[in-house]
């Protein structure tokens, strides 16, 4: 696995990489992440999605339509669970000595053309908790094409 190989030459650059367990429930964290993200999208978009619906994208759309659905409470809810969730992996990162966290930018190669940047489940911890986030490449997908067997 690539991220693999670049810690391995963080280490030998001379970094130290600890191994820890965090974020164990990170469905949970998508989801508030989810609620606050719609919910604030929704807010933000009411007075223009009342009137201009059509000319959203589906997918953008589908956001805000979704934003309704989620209560006052599951924001404030959501809001206070990230807080803490960021109060205590900063207080976990001072226990134990760690300047940084290094996680994979995505779980796969970005899809080909402009349309999609793929699969954001790497990022949002971090973007739920307002924490800083570097994303470096780590290597090319490689296309695959027919190759067509000469014809005999």
């Amino acid at each position: 696995m690539r991220f693999e190989q670049h810690l391995l030459r963080l280490e030998k650059a001379g970094y130290t990489i600890k191994r820890v367990a965090a974020l164990q429930d990170i469905q949970a964290i998508h989801m508030k992440h989810r609620h606050i993200t719609s919910a604030e999208m929704a807010q933000i978009h009411a007075s223009w999605f009342a009137a201009y619906e059509s000319l959203y994208r589906p997918r953008t759309a589908e956001k805000i339509r979704a934003g309704r659905s989620v209560s006052t409470e599951q924001i404030v809810q959501a809001r206070a669970e990230r807080d803490t969730l960021r109060a205590e992996l900063e207080t976990f990162m001072r226990q134990e000595g760690i300047d940084l966290w290094v996680c994979p930018a995505a779980i796969g190669p970005a899809p080909e053309g402009i349309t999609r940047t793929g699969d954001t489940a790497m990022n949002v911890p971090w973007s739920y908790m307002g924490m800083p986030v570097l994303s470096l490449p780590a290597g090319r997908a490689m296309k695959r094409s027919l190759v067509r067997k000469p014809d005999v």
